[in-house]
């Protein structure tokens, strides 16, 4: 089998850690060996690191301030779903004021 171009490989490699961490037990490390590889082969793969991150935060592998600042670099960055996924997340970590502040410069921005 060939070997598939960078963002498809990362696309592969993240599909193929969602079906290991659903699968539970052993499979959970296999699922976070696979994000890792997806997002050595494409650091800026927007559900490689988003799903690796929530996974670490819903384990308490990592604190929701540092998770913030990890996505800030490659998840709220995201031309199309980093806004909104900014202010969810910031929202359902209890900081809400910012979470509905950049809810309400996103819906003046599309009007």
């Amino acid at each position: 089998m060939e070997i598939p171009f960078v963002g498809k490989r990362a696309d592969v490699l993240n599909k193929q850690a969602c079906v290991a961490y659903f699968n539970a037990g052993k499979e959970r490390d296999l699922a976070t060996t696979l994000w890792y590889k997806a997002i050595q082969s494409n650091n800026q793969h927007f559900y490689s690191c988003f799903n690796l991150g929530i996974k670490m935060f819903l384990n308490a592998e990592t604190s929701a301030g540092c998770l913030i600042a990890d996505f800030g670099d490659d998840v709220f960055c995201h031309n199309v779903k980093g806004t909104i996924t900014e202010a969810i997340f910031k929202l359902a970590v209890g900081l809400r004021t910012e979470g509905l502040r950049i809810i309400n410069e996103y819906i003046d921005s599309i009007d």
